[in-house]
């Protein structure tokens, strides 16, 4: 089962992103800031962690940074709709940007690389 953790400041699009990306095999949390995120992903791991950029406290590239210091890393993909900053090439490999507004093609391709062949 794909775990997936939503971390967005805003109700209403975390709601949204929450039922987009909910189905059969999934299970969905949601949660407005990232040091919730933080108290979730230590109770319970995710394979993947969708998380804003402009959070309250602490940001969503800080809230990256520090789990991809976990073992294994989760599947992080930051939202934003101003430019982010380049990653490092190991830092590249399971974190994904995307933007807003996006297309729903785009999340589900998203998912399908996440999700794996089946």
């Amino acid at each position: 089962m794909l775990r997936i953790l939503v971390v967005e400041d805003n109700p209403d699009l975390r709601e949204t992103l929450s039922l987009l990306l909910e189905a059969d095999g999934r299970h969905v949390e949601a949660v407005p800031s990232a040091e919730d995120a933080l108290r979730a992903y230590t109770a319970q791991a995710f394979n993947v962690v969708f998380t804003d950029v402009k959070l309250p406290g602490m940001s969503g590239l800080d809230l990256a940074a520090q789990l991809r210091a976990t073992e294994p890393p989760p599947w992080l993909v930051i939202s934003s709709g101003a430019a982010v900053p380049e990653l490092s090439e190991e830092d590249a490999r399971r974190t994904r940007f995307l933007g807003k507004p996006f297309a729903m093609e785009t999340l589900d391709a998203l998912l399908a690389e996440f999700e794996g062949p089946r």
